[in-house]
Protein backbone atom coordinates (compact mmCIF):
# COMPACT_ATOMS: atom_id res chain seq x y z
CA UNK A 1 0.00 0.00 0.00
CA UNK A 2 2.89 2.39 0.73
CA UNK A 3 4.24 2.05 -2.84
CA UNK A 4 0.85 3.01 -4.23
CA UNK A 5 0.78 5.99 -1.89
CA UNK A 6 4.19 7.17 -3.15
CA UNK A 7 3.10 6.68 -6.78
CA UNK A 8 -0.03 8.70 -6.11
CA UNK A 9 2.00 11.56 -4.65
CA UNK A 10 4.42 11.65 -7.59
CA UNK A 11 1.49 11.54 -10.02
CA UNK A 12 -0.21 14.45 -8.33
CA UNK A 13 3.02 16.45 -8.70
CA UNK A 14 3.04 15.60 -12.42
CA UNK A 15 -0.63 16.47 -12.77
CA UNK A 16 0.13 19.96 -13.96
CA UNK A 17 2.13 18.47 -16.83
CA UNK A 18 -1.19 17.08 -18.15
CA UNK A 19 -1.58 13.35 -18.33
CA UNK A 20 -3.11 11.81 -21.42
CA UNK A 21 -6.76 10.82 -21.38
CA UNK A 22 -5.91 7.11 -21.56
CA UNK A 23 -3.42 7.41 -18.71
CA UNK A 24 -6.01 9.18 -16.56
CA UNK A 25 -8.55 6.43 -17.22
CA UNK A 26 -5.99 3.70 -16.50
CA UNK A 27 -4.93 5.34 -13.24
CA UNK A 28 -8.55 5.74 -12.15
CA UNK A 29 -9.22 2.03 -12.86
CA UNK A 30 -6.07 1.08 -10.94
CA UNK A 31 -7.10 3.30 -8.04
CA UNK A 32 -10.51 1.61 -7.91
CA UNK A 33 -8.83 -1.79 -8.05
CA UNK A 34 -6.54 -0.86 -5.14
CA UNK A 35 -9.49 0.27 -3.08
CA UNK A 36 -11.33 -3.01 -3.76
CA UNK A 37 -8.23 -4.96 -2.70
CA UNK A 38 -7.89 -2.85 0.41
CA UNK A 39 -11.55 -3.36 1.21
CA UNK A 40 -11.26 -7.11 0.61
CA UNK A 41 -8.13 -7.62 2.71
CA UNK A 42 -8.96 -4.94 5.25
CA UNK A 43 -11.04 -7.37 7.28
CA UNK A 44 -8.04 -9.69 7.68
CA UNK A 45 -5.73 -6.90 8.89
CA UNK A 46 -5.53 -5.82 12.51
CA UNK A 47 -7.98 -3.04 13.25
CA UNK A 48 -6.27 0.36 12.99
CA UNK A 49 -9.00 2.86 12.34
CA UNK A 50 -6.62 5.78 11.79
CA UNK A 51 -4.78 4.01 8.93
CA UNK A 52 -8.07 2.92 7.35
CA UNK A 53 -9.44 6.44 7.53
CA UNK A 54 -6.18 7.84 6.14
CA UNK A 55 -6.22 5.40 3.21
CA UNK A 56 -9.88 6.13 2.45
CA UNK A 57 -9.26 9.89 2.62
CA UNK A 58 -6.34 9.58 0.19
CA UNK A 59 -8.40 7.33 -2.08
CA UNK A 60 -11.27 9.82 -2.28
CA UNK A 61 -8.92 12.78 -2.69
CA UNK A 62 -7.00 11.10 -5.50
CA UNK A 63 -10.16 9.79 -7.15
CA UNK A 64 -11.69 13.27 -7.11
CA UNK A 65 -8.49 14.71 -8.57
CA UNK A 66 -8.54 12.17 -11.43
CA UNK A 67 -12.26 12.70 -12.07
CA UNK A 68 -11.77 16.48 -12.20
CA UNK A 69 -8.89 16.05 -14.62
CA UNK A 70 -11.01 13.75 -16.81
CA UNK A 71 -13.82 16.30 -16.90
CA UNK A 72 -11.38 19.12 -17.69
CA UNK A 73 -9.73 17.02 -20.39
CA UNK A 74 -13.10 16.21 -21.95
CA UNK A 75 -14.20 19.85 -21.87
CA UNK A 76 -10.88 20.93 -23.41
CA UNK A 77 -11.14 18.28 -26.13
CA UNK A 78 -14.73 19.24 -26.92
CA UNK A 79 -13.84 22.93 -27.09
CA UNK A 80 -10.89 22.26 -29.40
CA UNK A 81 -13.05 20.05 -31.62
CA UNK A 82 -15.76 22.70 -31.81
CA UNK A 83 -13.25 25.45 -32.61
CA UNK A 84 -11.61 23.33 -35.29
CA UNK A 85 -14.99 22.58 -36.86
CA UNK A 86 -15.86 26.28 -36.78
CA UNK A 87 -12.53 27.27 -38.32
CA UNK A 88 -12.94 24.67 -41.06
CA UNK A 89 -16.39 25.98 -41.95
CA UNK A 90 -15.44 29.66 -41.78
CA UNK A 91 -14.83 31.35 -45.12
CA UNK A 92 -14.15 34.95 -45.91
CA UNK A 93 -16.75 36.62 -48.08
CA UNK A 94 -15.99 36.57 -51.77
CA UNK A 95 -15.03 39.96 -53.11
CA UNK A 96 -14.36 40.89 -56.67
CA UNK A 97 -11.26 42.98 -56.99
CA UNK A 98 -11.29 45.14 -60.07
CA UNK A 99 -8.68 44.47 -62.72
CA UNK A 100 -6.30 47.19 -63.76
CA UNK A 101 -6.23 47.81 -67.48
CA UNK A 102 -2.69 49.22 -67.35
CA UNK A 103 -3.66 52.70 -68.51
CA UNK A 104 -1.67 55.32 -66.68
CA UNK A 105 -4.61 57.73 -66.55
CA UNK A 106 -6.80 55.12 -64.78
CA UNK A 107 -4.24 54.27 -62.06
CA UNK A 108 -5.47 56.66 -59.34
CA UNK A 109 -9.09 55.54 -59.75
CA UNK A 110 -8.02 51.88 -59.69
CA UNK A 111 -5.83 52.40 -56.63
CA UNK A 112 -8.66 54.10 -54.71
CA UNK A 113 -11.14 51.39 -55.66
CA UNK A 114 -8.65 48.61 -54.85
CA UNK A 115 -7.76 50.02 -51.43
CA UNK A 116 -11.42 50.56 -50.58
CA UNK A 117 -12.20 46.96 -51.53
CA UNK A 118 -9.28 45.34 -49.70
CA UNK A 119 -9.25 47.49 -46.56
Amino acid sequence: MRTSEVNTKSTSKRFNDQLSLNELRARLRRLDQLFKEFDQYGAALPEKASETEEFEAKYFETGAMYQSALVAFTVRSTTITNLTAFEASFKFPRSSIPRFDCKYNDWLNFEDLYLATVS
